[in-house]
């Protein structure tokens, strides 16, 4: 099996230099299905590709310290016995009762943070939690301020639940407009 930095070498040698994708590239996931780049352009078709990388889901959950989920899934994409030690996930596709992208048994031994614990119970990824455990769903804003404490050691293995705040959307699209305005770069487009 190639070694992570053998993948990282033969991307490199196709992608080339250049910010533009030169070359198209193939990731087969094996039972997962494939990942087709070609230029700006990513697909999940099987079709012909400069260079092609076949790995499993394992191979990578082996090897991966952060884990970012994004799918419409309504069950576990992966076992939680998959997840090494000291990974952190960050799951955003639960975002709706029913969906789902991790084991709850996952659940049980992680450090849980969310952008609202009491939405992430309700609608996150969360909402399979016993209940007497959906107190220790933290809010990531305690992190981030210093209030709370972050990882208490190297096995430790954290979630991150985003199932989406429209405030702090509002307040991203704000900052976002402001820094634009200030450095000039807004448009303003007549939708009439």
């Amino acid at each position: 099996m190639a070694t992570l930095q053998e993948i990282t070498d033969r991307i490199k040698g196709a992608v080339g230099d250049d910010s533009g994708l030169g070359k198209s590239l193939k990731f087969d996931l094996k039972d997962a299905g494939v990942i087709h780049i070609d230029g700006g352009s990513v697909t999940n078709e099987d079709k012909p590709a400069d260079l092609t990388m076949t790995l499993s889901l394992d191979d990578l959950l082996a090897r991966a310290d952060i884990v970012s989920t994004a799918t419409a899934s309504r069950s576990a994409l992966f076992a939680a016995g998959d997840v090494r030690p000291g990974t952190h996930l960050s799951a955003m596709g639960a975002d709706g009762v029913g969906k789902q992208e991790l084991d709850p048994a996952l659940l049980l031994g992680a450090s849980l943070w969310a952008d609202l614990p009491t939405q992430s119970i309700v609608i996150g990824e969360f909402q399979r939690l016993p209940a007497a455990l959906a107190g220790g769903v933290q809010p990531i804003g305690g992190l981030i301020s210093g209030r709370l404490p972050g990882r208490c050691g190297d096995e430790e293995i954290t979630i991150y639940d985003s199932s989406g705040v429209a405030l702090q959307d509002l307040a991203i699209c704000a900052l976002a407009l402001e820094r634009a305005q200030a450095e000039g770069s807004v448009q303003t487009l007549d939708l009439s």
